[in-house]
């Protein structure tokens, strides 16, 4: 959805790059 400012994506995005890397780590 688009209801998110930026700079909130932006962090759920990297949060979400983070938990990735966790997992395959």
């Amino acid at each position: 959805s688009h209801d998110k400012p930026d700079h909130i994506r932006l962090f759920e995005l990297k949060k979400d790059d983070l938990l990735i890397s966790v997992h395959n780590a």
